[in-house]
Protein backbone atom coordinates (compact mmCIF):
# COMPACT_ATOMS: atom_id res chain seq x y z
CA UNK A 1 0.00 0.00 0.00
CA UNK A 2 2.80 2.35 1.19
CA UNK A 3 4.54 2.00 -2.79
CA UNK A 4 1.02 2.39 -4.24
CA UNK A 5 0.70 5.74 -2.78
CA UNK A 6 4.22 6.56 -3.15
CA UNK A 7 3.85 5.89 -7.15
CA UNK A 8 0.53 7.88 -6.70
CA UNK A 9 2.69 11.02 -5.97
CA UNK A 10 5.21 10.39 -7.99
CA UNK A 11 2.92 10.31 -11.18
CA UNK A 12 0.79 13.20 -9.85
CA UNK A 13 3.69 15.49 -9.45
CA UNK A 14 5.20 14.83 -13.00
CA UNK A 15 2.14 15.66 -14.07
CA UNK A 16 2.13 18.96 -11.90
CA UNK A 17 5.18 19.57 -13.58
CA UNK A 18 4.56 18.78 -17.45
CA UNK A 19 0.66 19.98 -17.64
CA UNK A 20 0.35 23.15 -15.11
CA UNK A 21 2.15 25.13 -12.64
CA UNK A 22 -0.17 24.46 -9.11
CA UNK A 23 0.11 26.83 -6.25
CA UNK A 24 -1.65 25.90 -3.08
CA UNK A 25 -2.84 28.35 -0.03
CA UNK A 26 -5.17 28.92 2.73
CA UNK A 27 -5.56 30.25 5.92
CA UNK A 28 -7.75 29.02 9.16
CA UNK A 29 -9.18 31.21 11.91
CA UNK A 30 -10.39 30.51 15.29
CA UNK A 31 -12.50 33.69 16.58
CA UNK A 32 -13.71 33.85 20.55
CA UNK A 33 -16.79 36.08 20.01
CA UNK A 34 -19.23 37.35 22.63
CA UNK A 35 -22.42 37.84 20.99
CA UNK A 36 -25.15 40.43 22.53
CA UNK A 37 -28.71 40.91 21.17
CA UNK A 38 -31.23 43.67 22.79
CA UNK A 39 -35.11 43.90 21.03
CA UNK A 40 -35.20 47.38 22.85
CA UNK A 41 -38.33 46.20 25.03
CA UNK A 42 -40.04 44.76 21.90
CA UNK A 43 -40.27 41.20 21.94
CA UNK A 44 -38.68 39.03 19.21
CA UNK A 45 -42.31 37.30 17.95
CA UNK A 46 -45.80 37.68 19.65
CA UNK A 47 -44.95 33.84 20.67
CA UNK A 48 -41.42 34.82 22.00
CA UNK A 49 -41.11 37.29 25.06
CA UNK A 50 -37.58 37.28 24.69
CA UNK A 51 -36.04 40.57 25.11
CA UNK A 52 -31.71 40.20 25.02
CA UNK A 53 -29.66 37.65 24.85
CA UNK A 54 -26.13 37.40 25.31
CA UNK A 55 -23.78 34.36 23.99
CA UNK A 56 -20.13 33.36 24.46
CA UNK A 57 -18.71 30.82 21.59
CA UNK A 58 -16.20 30.07 19.88
CA UNK A 59 -16.29 30.15 15.75
CA UNK A 60 -13.46 28.00 13.47
CA UNK A 61 -12.65 27.82 9.70
CA UNK A 62 -10.07 26.81 7.15
CA UNK A 63 -10.29 27.32 3.61
CA UNK A 64 -7.88 26.26 0.93
CA UNK A 65 -6.90 27.27 -2.46
CA UNK A 66 -5.61 25.73 -5.82
CA UNK A 67 -4.63 27.77 -8.80
CA UNK A 68 -3.63 26.52 -11.66
CA UNK A 69 -1.85 28.08 -14.42
CA UNK A 70 -1.57 26.80 -17.70
CA UNK A 71 0.49 29.74 -19.77
CA UNK A 72 -0.43 32.61 -21.46
CA UNK A 73 -2.82 34.30 -18.90
CA UNK A 74 -5.04 31.15 -19.21
CA UNK A 75 -6.11 29.69 -15.25
CA UNK A 76 -8.55 27.71 -13.45
CA UNK A 77 -9.53 28.99 -9.54
CA UNK A 78 -10.97 26.75 -6.66
CA UNK A 79 -11.36 27.70 -3.30
CA UNK A 80 -12.43 24.92 -0.84
CA UNK A 81 -14.15 25.49 2.49
CA UNK A 82 -17.41 25.33 4.18
CA UNK A 83 -20.78 26.83 2.62
CA UNK A 84 -22.10 28.22 5.57
CA UNK A 85 -22.48 32.11 7.08
CA UNK A 86 -18.96 33.52 6.16
CA UNK A 87 -17.32 30.08 5.73
CA UNK A 88 -17.30 29.02 9.17
CA UNK A 89 -17.27 25.69 9.67
CA UNK A 90 -18.55 26.09 12.83
CA UNK A 91 -19.19 26.46 16.59
CA UNK A 92 -17.08 24.77 19.34
CA UNK A 93 -19.82 22.23 20.99
CA UNK A 94 -21.95 21.85 17.50
CA UNK A 95 -21.77 20.48 14.16
CA UNK A 96 -22.88 17.17 12.22
CA UNK A 97 -22.88 14.75 14.61
CA UNK A 98 -20.83 11.07 13.71
CA UNK A 99 -23.52 8.60 13.75
CA UNK A 100 -23.36 6.40 16.78
CA UNK A 101 -22.26 9.87 18.88
CA UNK A 102 -23.40 11.41 21.31
CA UNK A 103 -20.98 14.64 22.07
CA UNK A 104 -22.35 17.87 20.47
CA UNK A 105 -18.37 18.24 20.57
CA UNK A 106 -18.01 15.10 18.10
CA UNK A 107 -19.67 17.40 15.17
CA UNK A 108 -17.35 17.97 11.90
CA UNK A 109 -17.72 20.63 8.97
CA UNK A 110 -18.26 19.37 5.58
CA UNK A 111 -16.12 20.80 2.56
CA UNK A 112 -17.48 22.34 -0.58
CA UNK A 113 -16.39 24.08 -4.07
CA UNK A 114 -16.83 27.48 -2.55
CA UNK A 115 -15.25 28.51 -6.18
CA UNK A 116 -14.76 27.38 -8.90
CA UNK A 117 -13.63 28.92 -11.90
CA UNK A 118 -11.27 29.17 -15.31
CA UNK A 119 -10.60 32.27 -17.37
CA UNK A 120 -7.77 34.37 -18.96
CA UNK A 121 -6.38 37.38 -17.57
CA UNK A 122 -4.09 39.85 -20.13
CA UNK A 123 -2.78 42.94 -18.78
CA UNK A 124 -5.36 45.07 -20.59
CA UNK A 125 -8.25 42.31 -20.82
CA UNK A 126 -9.48 38.79 -19.44
CA UNK A 127 -12.77 37.01 -18.64
CA UNK A 128 -13.74 34.22 -16.22
CA UNK A 129 -16.53 32.25 -15.77
CA UNK A 130 -18.05 29.39 -13.38
CA UNK A 131 -18.36 30.01 -9.87
CA UNK A 132 -16.84 33.17 -9.73
CA UNK A 133 -15.52 35.87 -6.86
CA UNK A 134 -18.00 38.43 -5.95
CA UNK A 135 -16.39 40.31 -3.14
CA UNK A 136 -18.60 42.14 -1.49
CA UNK A 137 -16.82 43.07 2.40
CA UNK A 138 -15.34 46.58 1.09
CA UNK A 139 -18.62 47.04 -1.61
CA UNK A 140 -21.87 47.70 0.06
CA UNK A 141 -23.66 48.36 -3.55
CA UNK A 142 -23.70 44.10 -2.84
CA UNK A 143 -25.57 44.16 0.50
CA UNK A 144 -28.20 46.88 -0.20
CA UNK A 145 -28.75 45.31 -3.82
CA UNK A 146 -29.28 41.88 -2.83
CA UNK A 147 -30.26 42.31 1.29
CA UNK A 148 -32.56 45.43 1.11
CA UNK A 149 -34.32 44.80 4.31
CA UNK A 150 -31.45 43.89 6.53
CA UNK A 151 -28.40 45.66 4.53
CA UNK A 152 -25.52 46.32 7.14
CA UNK A 153 -23.31 43.72 9.04
CA UNK A 154 -22.00 42.86 5.35
CA UNK A 155 -25.02 40.02 4.38
CA UNK A 156 -23.47 39.52 1.18
CA UNK A 157 -20.02 38.02 2.51
CA UNK A 158 -22.07 35.97 5.28
CA UNK A 159 -24.78 34.71 3.09
CA UNK A 160 -23.10 34.35 -0.57
CA UNK A 161 -19.64 33.59 0.56
CA UNK A 162 -18.66 36.46 -1.44
CA UNK A 163 -18.83 33.87 -5.04
CA UNK A 164 -21.55 33.53 -7.50
CA UNK A 165 -22.53 31.77 -10.32
CA UNK A 166 -22.21 33.12 -13.57
CA UNK A 167 -19.32 35.98 -15.89
CA UNK A 168 -16.85 38.32 -15.64
CA UNK A 169 -15.32 40.24 -17.93
CA UNK A 170 -12.90 43.44 -18.03
CA UNK A 171 -11.46 45.69 -20.65
CA UNK A 172 -8.86 48.44 -20.25
CA UNK A 173 -10.91 51.73 -22.00
CA UNK A 174 -9.11 55.35 -21.49
CA UNK A 175 -7.79 55.57 -18.14
CA UNK A 176 -10.02 52.68 -16.43
CA UNK A 177 -11.10 49.51 -16.70
CA UNK A 178 -14.62 48.49 -17.50
CA UNK A 179 -15.76 45.36 -15.57
CA UNK A 180 -18.88 43.63 -16.74
CA UNK A 181 -20.57 40.60 -14.57
CA UNK A 182 -23.51 38.50 -15.47
CA UNK A 183 -24.94 36.40 -12.30
CA UNK A 184 -27.33 33.18 -12.42
CA UNK A 185 -29.47 33.89 -9.23
CA UNK A 186 -31.62 31.05 -10.31
CA UNK A 187 -32.41 28.83 -12.46
CA UNK A 188 -35.84 28.47 -13.50
CA UNK A 189 -36.42 28.56 -17.32
CA UNK A 190 -39.02 26.00 -18.00
CA UNK A 191 -42.36 25.85 -20.61
CA UNK A 192 -45.12 23.85 -19.81
CA UNK A 193 -47.91 23.41 -22.52
CA UNK A 194 -51.29 22.21 -21.29
CA UNK A 195 -53.84 20.31 -22.82
CA UNK A 196 -56.25 22.98 -22.43
CA UNK A 197 -54.86 26.35 -21.96
CA UNK A 198 -52.05 28.62 -22.73
CA UNK A 199 -48.49 27.25 -22.34
CA UNK A 200 -46.70 28.67 -19.48
CA UNK A 201 -42.92 30.10 -19.35
CA UNK A 202 -40.72 31.11 -16.53
CA UNK A 203 -37.96 33.03 -17.11
CA UNK A 204 -34.59 32.90 -14.99
CA UNK A 205 -33.24 35.51 -12.49
CA UNK A 206 -30.43 37.52 -13.31
CA UNK A 207 -28.39 40.26 -11.93
CA UNK A 208 -26.30 42.15 -14.27
CA UNK A 209 -23.59 44.05 -12.53
CA UNK A 210 -21.41 47.21 -14.84
CA UNK A 211 -18.79 49.03 -13.21
CA UNK A 212 -15.58 51.04 -14.54
CA UNK A 213 -13.11 51.58 -12.02
CA UNK A 214 -10.56 54.99 -12.91
CA UNK A 215 -8.50 57.49 -11.13
CA UNK A 216 -9.06 61.16 -10.98
CA UNK A 217 -6.66 63.16 -9.65
CA UNK A 218 -5.39 61.26 -6.44
CA UNK A 219 -8.78 59.89 -6.31
CA UNK A 220 -10.15 56.52 -6.74
CA UNK A 221 -13.87 56.53 -8.42
CA UNK A 222 -15.55 53.21 -9.14
CA UNK A 223 -19.07 53.86 -10.66
CA UNK A 224 -21.32 51.18 -9.89
CA UNK A 225 -24.60 49.65 -11.62
CA UNK A 226 -26.63 46.62 -11.12
CA UNK A 227 -30.11 45.80 -12.39
CA UNK A 228 -32.13 42.40 -11.94
CA UNK A 229 -34.27 40.93 -14.45
CA UNK A 230 -36.75 38.51 -13.12
CA UNK A 231 -39.85 36.47 -14.39
CA UNK A 232 -43.08 38.02 -14.14
CA UNK A 233 -44.48 39.19 -10.87
CA UNK A 234 -40.51 38.66 -9.34
CA UNK A 235 -38.69 41.64 -7.85
CA UNK A 236 -36.39 43.02 -9.88
CA UNK A 237 -34.46 45.77 -8.20
CA UNK A 238 -32.29 48.34 -9.62
CA UNK A 239 -29.11 49.78 -8.12
CA UNK A 240 -26.07 52.72 -8.87
CA UNK A 241 -24.03 54.61 -7.01
CA UNK A 242 -20.07 54.96 -6.61
CA UNK A 243 -17.03 53.83 -4.13
CA UNK A 244 -14.40 56.52 -3.75
CA UNK A 245 -10.57 55.66 -2.02
CA UNK A 246 -9.04 59.31 -1.63
CA UNK A 247 -5.31 59.62 -0.80
CA UNK A 248 -3.18 59.06 2.25
CA UNK A 249 -3.70 61.64 5.14
CA UNK A 250 -1.51 61.31 7.85
CA UNK A 251 -1.34 57.72 7.04
CA UNK A 252 -4.61 56.95 6.75
CA UNK A 253 -6.51 56.31 3.57
CA UNK A 254 -10.20 57.72 3.67
CA UNK A 255 -12.46 56.14 1.97
CA UNK A 256 -16.67 56.62 0.81
CA UNK A 257 -19.45 54.56 -0.42
CA UNK A 258 -22.94 56.12 -1.25
CA UNK A 259 -25.45 53.50 -3.22
CA UNK A 260 -29.48 54.42 -3.72
CA UNK A 261 -31.79 50.99 -4.92
CA UNK A 262 -35.35 50.62 -6.13
CA UNK A 263 -37.62 48.47 -6.77
CA UNK A 264 -41.23 49.24 -8.16
CA UNK A 265 -42.37 46.00 -10.31
CA UNK A 266 -46.42 45.45 -9.83
CA UNK A 267 -47.68 43.09 -7.37
CA UNK A 268 -44.60 43.07 -5.49
CA UNK A 269 -43.39 44.60 -2.30
CA UNK A 270 -42.36 48.21 -3.94
CA UNK A 271 -39.32 49.75 -1.89
CA UNK A 272 -36.34 52.37 -2.29
CA UNK A 273 -33.48 52.75 -0.42
CA UNK A 274 -29.84 53.99 0.46
CA UNK A 275 -26.39 53.32 1.97
CA UNK A 276 -23.93 55.60 2.84
CA UNK A 277 -20.45 54.65 4.00
CA UNK A 278 -17.58 56.13 5.41
CA UNK A 279 -14.23 54.69 6.31
CA UNK A 280 -11.06 55.35 7.28
CA UNK A 281 -7.46 52.73 7.78
CA UNK A 282 -4.05 52.94 8.18
CA UNK A 283 -1.16 52.12 10.39
CA UNK A 284 -0.89 52.51 14.24
CA UNK A 285 2.00 51.39 16.40
CA UNK A 286 2.73 48.12 15.33
CA UNK A 287 -0.24 46.94 13.59
CA UNK A 288 -3.19 48.53 11.75
CA UNK A 289 -6.36 50.17 11.90
CA UNK A 290 -9.76 49.62 9.98
CA UNK A 291 -12.78 51.86 11.01
CA UNK A 292 -16.14 52.25 8.93
CA UNK A 293 -19.87 53.29 9.52
CA UNK A 294 -22.68 52.62 7.47
CA UNK A 295 -26.05 54.61 7.65
CA UNK A 296 -28.95 52.76 5.59
CA UNK A 297 -32.67 53.15 5.38
CA UNK A 298 -34.96 51.18 3.20
CA UNK A 299 -38.45 52.61 2.87
CA UNK A 300 -41.52 49.71 2.35
CA UNK A 301 -44.31 51.31 -0.31
CA UNK A 302 -47.21 51.75 1.88
CA UNK A 303 -45.04 50.74 4.87
CA UNK A 304 -42.44 51.15 7.60
CA UNK A 305 -39.03 52.93 6.93
CA UNK A 306 -36.22 50.88 8.61
CA UNK A 307 -33.09 52.46 9.73
CA UNK A 308 -29.86 51.14 9.86
CA UNK A 309 -26.27 51.61 11.29
CA UNK A 310 -23.47 49.90 11.80
CA UNK A 311 -20.04 50.07 13.23
CA UNK A 312 -16.92 48.19 12.52
CA UNK A 313 -13.58 49.00 14.45
CA UNK A 314 -10.64 46.71 14.02
CA UNK A 315 -7.09 46.55 15.06
CA UNK A 316 -4.76 44.12 13.46
CA UNK A 317 -1.46 42.89 14.76
CA UNK A 318 0.79 40.35 12.68
CA UNK A 319 2.53 38.03 15.64
CA UNK A 320 4.76 36.57 13.35
CA UNK A 321 5.63 36.89 8.91
CA UNK A 322 7.62 34.65 6.77
CA UNK A 323 8.10 34.34 3.16
CA UNK A 324 6.01 30.84 4.06
CA UNK A 325 2.91 32.70 5.59
CA UNK A 326 1.88 34.89 8.40
CA UNK A 327 -0.45 34.07 12.25
CA UNK A 328 -2.11 37.94 13.37
CA UNK A 329 -4.67 38.56 15.93
CA UNK A 330 -6.95 41.02 15.16
CA UNK A 331 -9.54 42.52 17.99
CA UNK A 332 -12.87 43.96 16.56
CA UNK A 333 -15.67 45.40 17.47
CA UNK A 334 -18.90 45.08 15.04
CA UNK A 335 -22.37 47.08 16.30
CA UNK A 336 -25.37 47.36 13.97
CA UNK A 337 -28.50 48.44 14.74
CA UNK A 338 -32.04 48.59 13.01
CA UNK A 339 -34.89 50.87 13.85
CA UNK A 340 -38.61 50.93 12.78
CA UNK A 341 -40.98 53.13 14.23
CA UNK A 342 -43.13 52.11 17.14
CA UNK A 343 -42.22 48.72 15.67
CA UNK A 344 -38.77 47.34 16.69
CA UNK A 345 -35.74 48.76 17.96
CA UNK A 346 -32.93 46.01 17.38
CA UNK A 347 -29.49 46.10 18.27
CA UNK A 348 -26.56 43.33 17.91
CA UNK A 349 -23.09 43.80 19.49
CA UNK A 350 -20.13 41.47 18.60
CA UNK A 351 -16.65 41.43 20.57
CA UNK A 352 -14.30 39.03 19.00
CA UNK A 353 -10.85 38.25 18.57
CA UNK A 354 -9.61 37.11 15.59
CA UNK A 355 -6.62 34.63 15.68
CA UNK A 356 -5.41 33.82 11.74
CA UNK A 357 -3.13 31.83 10.12
CA UNK A 358 -1.94 32.12 6.43
CA UNK A 359 -0.32 30.05 4.48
Amino acid sequence: MRNKLILIMVIFGIATVGFSQIAISGDARVRPRMDVKDWGGYRISEEDSTLRTVDNYYLYRARLNIKADIGKGWFFNTKLGTNSAAYWTGKFGTGDIPSGSSLLSAGRGSLSFMELYFGLKKENYGFQMGLIPVSGIANPVLDLHFYPTIVVDIPWLIFNNNAAHGFNAFYKVGPGIVNATILMDNNDTQEVEYSEGEPYEAKDQTSFMLNYGMKIGGISVTPWFIKTVADEGAAAPMTYGANAVGPKIAGFTPAFSYFMTSQQVEGTQKYSGNILRTKISGKVGPGSVCLWYDMASTELDGGDTHNFSYIWAHYKYVVHKSDKGEFSIKPTVRINTEQVENAKDYSRSKFELTTEIKF
